[in-house]
């Protein structure tokens, strides 16, 4: 072979892996990049004294420029549901008990923190706890992949310990 014809098949290949490259970046932005974004977090008020007095929090971003509507959410195991905070504790928590899903509206860039309400304390600190969010999207063009949020109670016991080490913005 001439070296014309080796520096061609060099040239044509490293120009196919390429384009393999930018169709997976092409797939990535325009099929997972206007999911919802979750956490959980924990935050500290001017009268918590204790860790435990520290609620979990479920919270969820809507990171697209368009509505996300939050089907419903699922835990397994099945150690606490997910409450909305708007709701009065007495409604909410009888959602709760009943297994009713509450759907919520995100608007473009809003943030939402959602109640962590446990039913009964998971069998070992350390066992993964997994949360699925179902979501759809205003555009029906999306591929609504849910969202995952990997947590367990020795993690939720651990950042209710860092929060008491913030000072609340109250008090500043």
């Amino acid at each position: 072979m001439t070296f014309a014809l080796e520096a061609w098949h060099i040239v044509t290949g490293i120009g196919g892996l390429l384009g393999f490259i930018s169709a997976g970046i092409l797939l990535y932005d325009r099929l997972l990049r206007h999911r919802p974004v979750a956490w959980i977090k924990t935050a500290r008020d001017n009268v918590t004294l204790m860790p435990e007095q520290v609620p979990p929090k479920l919270c969820i971003r809507n990171a697209a420029p368009f509505h996300l509507l939050v089907e419903r959410f699922v835990v397994t195991p099945p150690y606490f549901d997910i409450m909305p905070n708007f709701f009065p504790v007495k409604e909410g928590m009888s959602l709760v008990t009943y297994g009713t899903d509450t759907p919520i509206l995100l608007e473009p860039n809003e943030e939402r923190d959602m109640a962590i309400v446990f039913k009964r304390q998971p069998d070992s600190q350390t066992e993964r706890i997994n949360i699925t969010i179902h979501w759809r999207a205003a555009s029906a063009g999306l591929l609504n992949l849910p969202v995952r949020v990997r947590t367990s109670l020795a993690d939720i016991k651990l950042r209710q310990r860092a929060a008491m080490n913030v000072v609340p913005r109250s008090s500043l």
